[in-house]
């Protein structure tokens, strides 16, 4: 969601920061067990659609505007680990570069 400065007061902001963080560090723990070879190039595939799809912003109220659910398709065809972190730009996620070998 696209909100102007200022529209959250920073309680709200740190709060919301905060229990982000924490859902991408559960998802992130429990990810690992659960991730298959032929998930990671469907994370990829998920992220550059997600990353299309969810360009266009609607608007909402007054000078907040949102994008399509994209992370609710994300969970949906990814699953409750994976999803989340595709659709945050995380390890592999949409906005973020390959790891390289030196």
């Amino acid at each position: 969601m696209h909100i102007p400065d200022g529209f959250v007061n920073a309680p709200v902001s740190i709060a919301g920061g905060v229990v982000a963080v924490a859902g991408l560090a559960l998802c992130s723990r429990n990810l690992g067990p659960s991730l298959r070879d032929r998930d990671i190039p469907l994370a990829g595939l998920a992220a550059a659609f997600f990353l299309v799809l969810e360009a266009p912003i609607f608007p909402i109220g007054v000078g907040t505007g949102g994008h399509l659910l994209g992370g609710t398709l994300a969970v949906a065809l990814l699953g409750p680990w994976l999803g989340p972190v595709v659709i945050s730009g995380g390890p592999g996620g949409a906005g973020c570069s390959p790891a390289t070998e030196a």
